[in-house]
């Protein structure tokens, strides 16, 4: 089952475990165009000590040795292929279809410094294509740009947009679904956002403003109904802020303080309209090369205009790690919140919508060195899910092992193995699944 997220509970600071983890909800089969080699939509980007901003992944590319110059600029480019075995494609509990997927993907990001504005451009794609099932070959596309402009020393300014043409695959549908679909469903999706970090001394104030506009198509499920998914269309807008003073050279507590509204397509549907805020506070270390994170916890709530959905008042509550102690071993795990729309149900059953879920994922992932070109991998999560509107519950468990070897300097080689099983409260909607897969990627 997977949940479209719109309104992130956590604050929206994102992990750099992979893309993999980021896309937990829906697997390795959706992990995304190269999106562990893009630019993450990181909204509030703290400084990682009194008078230092955070680079992040600004910086990361000018450390690892890849790239081209041109001129001023520097393009990085990326390519991968890959092959696996899904046993379970539908993800159903009875009559399971297997096939093979093959993965082909590229990237492309192109940085230039210019005085003050750091400016970023980035795209990536990859495509799907099943041996046995054609109708469920898909591509996917990502485009964006990123501006960085250090109007002072202490105060930094981030404008970001981005389009994105997206599938939902089979077997990771939404809360509700009736039957998984024949096809993907395409989406189209735009993302803008707008903040600053201002620092202050051993304070800092970070804060911002994010819309996503997304338009969904239209499907079939397995019985050849038609899935119109229109009423999805609409516009999500959150304003986010954090003020954090540092306790220690490294160590900062903070507030942060969110509001969102998310509004559909009226002439589809009113119901799950809604508005809400939260408030959490927490404490963050970044010692730099070593330990990276956050915890933190608070109140949050949920207002929907449909009456069967009414309202939601909760905890909330997160974290993120980064924690490498040795060169050749890192641990990554975070906890996070989200609410997510829920869909797919075929066109002649009334009413056209699901429920609204509210998604509890934890995820780790450790890396460990070793022989030299050598790297063992392990990751693992879990998803619960609750339906505001229902009794229904989900339990979803994932965890995988892999390996990795260095092929020279620009080619990395690796197997993978993933198993996810699912149990819900509605028996029909768990599942058993397993993927292998080999992959080959290169960066230049």
């Amino acid at each position: 089952m997977r949940v479209c997220s719109f309104v992130c509970l956590a604050p929206l600071l994102a992990l750099s475990v992979s893309a993999a983890a980021a896309q937990s909800s829906g697997g390795s089969a959706t992990a995304g165009a190269s999106r562990d080699l893009l630019p993450s939509r990181d909204v509030l980007a703290p400084a990682s000590g009194p008078g230092h901003h955070n680079g992040g992944w600004f910086d990361r590319f000018y450390d690892d040795g890849y790239g081209y110059r041109m001129g001023s600029s520097w393009l990085y480019p990326s390519v991968g292929v890959s092959v696996a075995f899904d046993d379970n494609i539908f993800a159903q509990r009875s009559k399971t279809v297997s096939d093979e997927i093959t993965k082909l993907n590229a990237s492309v990001v192109g940085r230039q410094r210019s005085g003050i504005h750091d400016l970023f451009g980035y795209a990536a794609a990859e495509g799907r294509i099943y041996a046995n099932n054609s109708d469920l070959d898909a591509v996917d596309v990502t485009a964006g740009f990123i501006d960085r402009y250090e109007v002072r020393k202490d105060l930094l300014i981030r404008l970001q947009l981005e389009y994105a043409h997206r599938n939902e695959l089979p077997g990771f549908g939404a809360v509700g679904l009736t039957a998984p679909l024949s096809g993907p469903l395409g989406y189209d999706q735009g993302y803008a956002a707008l903040s600053f970090n201002q620092d202050l001394g051993r304070a800092y104030w970070s804060g911002g403003v994010t819309t996503t506009l997304s338009h969904y198509g239209t499907a079939k499920d397995l019985n050849g109904l038609a899935i119109d998914e229109s009423y999805r269309n609409g516009t999500v807008t959150t304003v986010v802020s954090r003020l954090g003073y540092f306790i220690g050279p490294m160590t900062s507590v903070f507030v942060d303080p969110s509001y969102n509204w998310r509004v559909f397509d009226t002439t589809k549907i009113g119901g799950f309209d809604s508005q809400g805020g939260q408030v959490t506070a927490g404490i963050a270390v970044d010692y730099r090369g070593y330990l990276h994170g956050e915890i933190f916890g608070g109140y949050g709530f949920q207002r929907f205009e449909s009456a069967s959905l009414g309202g939601d008042d909760s905890v909330r509550y997160g974290g993120r790690l980064n924690f490498t102690p040795a060169q050749a071993f890192s641990i990554n795990a975070s906890l996070e919140q989200n609410y997510g729309e829920t869909a797919y149900r075929p066109g002649t059953l009334s009413p056209l919508f699901g429920s609204v879920a509210r998604t509890t994922v934890a995820q780790a992932q450790v890396l460990y060195g070793f022989a030299a070109r050598w790297t063992l991998s392990a990751t693992g999560s879990y998803e619960y899910d609750e339906f505001l509107s229902t009794n229904r519950t989900d339990d979803i468990w994932r965890g995988g092992v892999g390996v990795s070897v260095d092929l020279g300097r620009n080619f990395v080689a690796g197997v993978s193995y993933q198993r996810t099983a699912a149990d819900s409260t509605v028996p029909s909607y768990g599942f058993d699944r397993n993927e292998a897969m080999f992959n080959l990627k290169g960066r230049f």
